[in-house]
This record gives structure tokens, sequence and C-alpha cells, in this order.
């Protein structure tokens, strides 16, 4: 009796909690709920786990509003916490305490996973200010697992005859089964949690209209040395004006039993008794029925109760609750009867080579990148920029095309390294890295030849400079000395000519010698001046000079008098 109540749903008040903070008390209290409030049951099966084992029990959450004793609306949201193990998805690295589920006809359920230590989990059931909670014990050793729960339906005939379900964990065959000291015949046994039997009639019928309660015995594998009992005390009642029981709801198979964790396909669920309208829930969400024989239910699944990562896989409770217009509805479980896949585990990203290696600092050169696990589309880091116009040819090639870089100066040699290749897999986020060099080429401008080499004073002389490594845009100047003169450069400079014009120069930029003019008089004249002339590829700041190149001619070359001063 003990194991029977250890199983039955705790309803418990938590103070202090709230949705926000759902938190599993060690000592619940009982403050008076609202009017309008939500009586929540909650129920583990079974109660007992082994610490370390990868069985599941399932935990049922039933809401009642306590106003008028219906069912919450469809999809009200439960929050469901533990204290220990793990909720929905067993991942011993990172066990789920907490989980949001969604009410259907009053109820939800998740999966309860018992962690490596031996304690007492505190499951807790919040909607709002209410709250409901249960205990699952998780110990070192089961002595015994096998236990009676309830029987569906709990109510016959005394002439006997009724199918009913037993339902509890445990059970093996071979096996015996009593209605108050009579046995029943066993019609079948569909899972270990479920018995199905046709009742005998009452050892002694009761007067007309009066119920009689009898224990319900289970003699559990009848072939061990001691076969186990267990005895439901007063779990079925006789009485003579019992309407016929109806087919008991068992569950053997879904098939296929695997499914994609987005849902959307169409299984059976296969065993025997129901009858519409009816409900599927796998893990506590609601299928979409899309037929109903006694023995086949199809139904579209709906997606997974929890995420499920690529590469793993989550097993949920097939649950079906038949007859919902009786009172109470025919329920059966199929603990762990179908998974839900998360679908393949993505391929790592492997970068392994680029080729070319080299483009000019501009950019504009198109790349190939071998490697595994490409999937498009992708994004691509060159020393952490990122590049342009991705493609993928497979999951093993793509090509980008380089983007330009900016230089804080003119790189020696004319080459700029740059290391660190990374391919990210948008979709998926998966990324890899390999520090792989690509060399960026720095045009370095030579001036090969000027001309013309002179002209006047006051500019405007095309001049043309031949030569390589010109890059757009370029800047020239006309220096002297510490002093220099911008040219315009004229049209579109290539790689070999740009043509500008000279710039005018002041006199004081032209030395003086001593003359005498014609009337004999002493005076002074200004000599032509030679100039060197710097070309700048100002993208990349390298420069080329070519000195004494120009010569300036003065406008007023002949000898003037110079009036001393006073």
């Amino acid at each position: 009796m003990r194991r029977i109540l250890a199983g039955l749903a705790v309803l418990v008040w938590i103070a202090g909690c709230n949705s926000g903070n759902p938190v599993v008390s060690s000592s619940p209290t009982d403050p008076t709920p609202p009017s309008s409030g939500i009586a929540i049951t909650v129920t583990v099966v079974p109660s007992d786990l082994l610490a370390g084992s990868s069985e599941a029990a399932t935990v049922t959450v039933t809401a009642r509003r306590q106003d008028n004793q219906q069912s919450p609306a469809d999809g009200t949201e439960v929050t469901v916490s533990t204290d220990q193990g793990s909720l929905g998805l067993n991942n011993p690295a990172q066990p789920v305490h907490l989980t949001q589920l969604r009410l259907a006809a009053g109820q939800a359920q998740v999966s309860f996973f018992p962690g490596a230590t031996v304690a007492t989990a505190n499951i807790l059931a919040q909607i709002g200010s209410s709250v409901g909670q249960t205990r699952a014990n998780i110990v070192d050793a089961l002595p015994n697992q096998f236990y009676l729960t309830a029987v569906q339906p709990n109510l016959g005939n005394t002439l006997g005859g009724d199918q009913v379900t037993i339902r509890g964990a445990g059970f093996k065959t071979p096996l015996r089964v009593s209605f108050g000291g009579v046995a029943a015949r066993v019609v079948s046994v569909p899972s270990s949690a479920a018995i199905v039997v046709e009742t005998p009639p009452a050892a002694t019928p009761p007067p007309a209209g009066t119920p009689l309660p009898v224990d319900v015995v289970v003699t559990n594998a009848l072939t061990e040395p001691q076969p186990p009992m267990d005895t439901l005390a007063g779990g079925f009642i006789y009485r003579d004006d019992a309407p016929p029981a109806p087919d008991p709801v068992f569950i053997t198979a879904v098939d296929p039993r695997t499914g994609s964790a987005a849902g959307g396909e169409t299984v059976v669920v296969k065993g025997g008794g129901f009858r519409e309208p009816l409900r599927v829930e796998f893990g506590g969400k609601v299928a979409q029925v899309v037929s109903v024989s006694n023995a086949r239910i199809s139904v579209v699944t709906p997606s997974s109760p929890s995420q499920v990562p690529a590469g793993a896989t989550l097993l949920v409770d097939v649950h079906v609750v038949s007859s919902l217009n009786a009172n109470p509805p025919l329920e059966a479980n199929l603990p762990g009867g179908f998974t839900f896949d998360g679908g393949p585990a993505p391929q790592p990203v492997v970068v392994s080579s680029l080729n070319p290696a080299q483009g000019p600092a501009a950019g504009g050169t198109e790349v190939t990148v071998t490697g595994q696990g490409f999937v498009s589309p992708v994004a691509v880091t060159l020393g952490g920029v990122r590049q342009r116009s991705e493609v993928v040819d497979s999951a093993t090639q793509l090509r980008f095309t380089t983007a330009g870089i900016t230089l804080p100066q003119c790189p020696a040699g004319g080459t700029s390294p740059v290391m660190g290749l990374t391919v990210t897999n948008l979709a998926s986020g998966a990324s890899g890295t390999a520090q792989l060099t690509f060399t960026y080429q720095v045009p370095l401008p030579r001036i090969r030849r000027i001309s013309p080499t002179q002209g006047g004073q006051l500019g405007n002389t095309l001049v043309s400079i031949e030569g390589d490594g010109f890059a757009t845009p370029v800047r020239v100047v006309f220096a002297k000395g510490t002093q220099s003169f911008a040219g315009v450069v004229q049209g579109t400079p290539s790689a070999t000519l740009t043509r500008v014009s000279s710039p005018a120069v002041p006199d004081s930029l032209f030395p003086e010698v001593d003359c005498v003019t014609g009337d004999n008089m002493a005076g002074k004249r200004f000599v032509p001046i030679t100039v060197d002339i710097q070309l700048t590829n100002q993208g990349s700041g390298c420069t080329d000079t070519f000195p004494n190149a120009f010569t300036y001619n003065p406008t007023f070359p002949g000898c003037r008098v110079v009036t001393p001063a006073p």
C-alpha cells in the first residue's frame, strides 16, 4: 500500500512560488488559493528509479479550475521543475531542471530521468500562482519494481465478464489476478505496466443497488521461487446494476517509432479499445488524429516537446485518452514509445587550402578554398575581414572574391601578408579556421621617363610620366628642397602612364645672378631651376621620386635693374 501511495499524486500549494521563480519546496505549505485558482495534481510513474539509469519515469500534470472543475484552456502554459535528475531529455552533462509544457484537455506529460546521485527528487508544476508537487525516489537499488496503481474502469457487474485494465509496473508473465479472492481470467499482458483481465463473478453478491468494494491482488512472475504479490485495497467495485465495461484501452507499438523532431509525419498507434472521441499525445504534445479503428489510430506527429539538437534524440511516452465523453475517459500509456530525431549531426567544418594565395591589395581575386563540411550559405573571413561573393560548389570546395585592404603605410617589398581563413556555415553556425596566409600585392611606383623635361614658370605644361606600378588615385608634386607644388593629374592614369599639368612656381624659387643691363647698369636676372618629380599611389602611400626631372624657365629671364635699399 505504501508503494501505491508513493506513486499517486500529492496536491500541495507552495508559498512564495511564482511563474518566474519555480522552486521546489522541501516543506510545502497550504495557503488558501484564490477562488479562480487552479488545482494541480502531479504524478510520477514509477516513483522509484535506479540512480544512473537511462530508464525514464512519466510525470503527468493534471489541472482543474477550482471554480467549475473544468480543464483550463488548451495551450495553458505549465512550468515543471525538479531539483534532481533531468526533465525531457536524458543528458547527464546538461540536465534540464526546468521546462515549459502546454496543457491539452487539462493534462501535460514529460519524461523524468534519474541522475547519478541517490536522492529524493522534488518535482513541482506551476501555473500562475497555483502549484502541485510530487516526489520520486532515486535509489541505488530497486528491491521491488512491481506494484499496482489502478484498475480501469474500477466498476463492474457482480456477474463478472467485464474487461478491465490493471495499471502498475513490473508485470512479468506468468501471473495471477484475483478480485475479492476469486481468480480472474488474464486476457493479455500488453506491457510491463498493464494487464487486461476479464472480471470473475463476485464471491458474495451484494444486495441490489449496494456497491461491493473488493481487493485486487496480482501475484507476479509465478515461475520465481517466491513470486511477489501486491494488493490494491478496494481497487474494484461490484454493483448488480453496473453498466457493461468498455473494452480496455492499451498500446502495443507505434509504427514507425522514430520520426523528425519537427513533426508532421504520419505514424500508426497500435493497440486496442480505441474509441472516438480520443486524444493522442507524444511527450505531452497533442498529435493530429487522421483516422481511428478499434486497434489502430493514424496520427500526424507534433513537433518535439523540447528542442532536440542535431545528432541527438528524445525518447517520449505515447499516451492515448480514449472515449473522452465517458466519465472517466479510458487512458493508456506506452513509456518511451516514440523517439524524436534531431537529424544527422552536422559535419565539422575543416579548411585545408586556398588557391591562389596572393592577389592585388585592391581586392577582386577569386580564391578557391578546399576542405569539408561546407554548406550554403557561408561566410568567409580572411584575417578577420569578411570577403565577398562566397559560393559553395560542393561540401569540399567553395569560392570567394577578396575584399580590398587599407594600408596604414607602404609595406616593405610591396607585399602585405594576412593570416587566418575562417569558413562559417550560416544556417548551423558551425565554423572552421586554418592559419593559411594570403599575400596582398601592393604596387610600388617606378618612374622611368619624363617628357617634356622643361616648361615655363607659369605652369600648364602637359608632362607625361612613364613607368610602372602606378595605382589610381595618384598624386604628383614638383619639389625643390622643402618646397613642393602639386600638379593637376589629367584624365585617368594607367599602371604605366600618368599625365599631369605642371604647377606654377613663384619667383622666389629661382636663384638670381649678377648682370649688366644694356645701359651698363648693375642688375640681377633669374636663372632656370631644376626640380624633382614625386609620384604617390594614394591608396597605399607608396612613393617614387625622379630627381632633377623637370626644369622651370623663368618668365622674365633678362637682366633687370635692382634698386638698392636706401
